[in-house]
């Protein structure tokens, strides 16, 4: 399973005191006739989940699930944070930027994928057309915001972030990780591996994303100093930061 022990849909009808487990563990993958991949793919209510942060709502699933199977949870969880009105941020996290290979993950539920059609569900159409609905993704070992504009055109794209590089390397054969400084993809620029953490801040009536660079000795070290001895606040203006986004958070209608 792609996460951590967590209050999933699995559990939505267990309460307190129950006997009954809080994950659906009947997909057995050390079961004799059960195949690699897709047919020992745990459960989807495993990993999926939405939860609220003050006023950010976050939706989790799994793209190891293909989009007709999620819709039902996606459409329950758009509904959710739609009629929560402290909600005024939504995040759609998932782990598959890309699809295929021995990965897995579904063409159709990739990370930015999912999104294109998630934006059209009540609920979450309503975060995404005063731009407050955003996605987070990982996988492809690369730090960078708006990704796959090409593939899915720019309202996508800029509402993107892929989260993975924690300076794991790619091989260079596929080009997976060329930035600028800013963060932005740069088809012209060297392949290398970064390293960094992103902080959302939803405080103050804005949302910003800003990007700690740590990829090499030279930052991370201070930023490590730094973020122990002021809190992340107290570093957001030094030089190996930079702001990935910042923007006033505005009101559903």
């Amino acid at each position: 399973m792609q996460w951590n022990a967590m209050d999933t849909m699995a559990a939505k009808n267990v309460s307190v005191g129950d006997a009954a487990p809080f994950f659906d563990f009947s997909v057995d993958p050390s079961s004799a006739g059960i195949a690699k991949g897709e047919d020992c793919a745990a459960k989807h209510e495993n990993m999926n989940f939405y939860q609220q942060l003050g006023n950010v709502a976050i939706i989790g699933y799994t793209g190891a699930s293909t989009y007709s199977e999620l819709l039902p949870f996606l459409e329950e969880a758009c509904a959710a944070v739609g009629a929560e009105p402290s909600v005024e941020v939504v995040f759609l996290v998932s782990h598959w930027d890309n699809a295929g290979g021995v990965t897995g993950g579904h063409n159709d539920s990739a990370t930015p994928a999912a999104f294109a059609r998630l934006i059209t569900l009540d609920g979450c159409k309503q975060f995404h057309t005063k731009r407050m609905l955003k996605w987070v993704t990982g996988h492809t070992h690369c730090n960078t915001i708006s990704p796959y504009e090409s593939k899915y055109g720019a309202e996508v794209a800029e509402a993107g972030y892929r989260v993975s590089g924690m300076g794991m390397s790619e091989p260079s054969d596929k080009e997976t990780c060329r930035v600028n400084a800013n963060g932005t993809q740069c088809v012209g620029c060297e392949v290398k591996v970064n390293f960094g953490f992103p902080i959302f801040d939803t405080t103050n009536g804005r949302l910003r994303i800003l990007y700690f660079d740590t990829n090499d000795d030279a930052k991370y070290n201070p930023a490590l100093d730094c973020v122990m001895q002021k809190g992340w606040r107290g570093c957001e203006h030094e030089s190996y930061v930079t702001v990935w986004l910042d923007t006033p958070i505005v009101q559903r209608d």
